[in-house]
């Protein structure tokens, strides 16, 4: 796998959204009928696509509804991404929010 900070922002965001689900414990069935209640019908088989690789790409609604199902905020999970704290680097440890960036792992 190539250095993180080579990868599209889309892979990383589907990255993000999986470990914050799977720390859920939410299936990917789950959230799938949850963004489908919110008004964004989707397959699980389109989470499960976008987070083994056979879709690269997310878009702006599939963040921000799967982000809102997740109880996460996607403007931190962007944050994390194009702008990494420089006091947690985008990745706070496990169980911790960062005091600076409000981010959470």
């Amino acid at each position: 796998m190539s250095d993180a900070s080579t990868l599209p922002v889309s892979t990383k965001v589907i990255e993000k959204l999986r470990v914050a689900r799977q720390a859920n414990s939410v299936s990917a069935r789950a959230l799938a009928e949850a963004m489908t209640e919110a008004g964004y019908p989707i397959q699980r088989s389109v989470i499960a696509n976008l987070e083994s690789g056979r879709r690269a790409e997310v878009s702006v609604d599939h963040l921000v509804i799967a982000a809102r199902a997740l109880g996460i905020d996607a403007a931190i999970l962007l944050r994390q991404i194009t702008a990494p704290c420089p006091h947690c680097k985008g990745t706070p440890p496990a169980g911790f929010t960062c005091n600076t960036c409000g981010g959470a792992a």
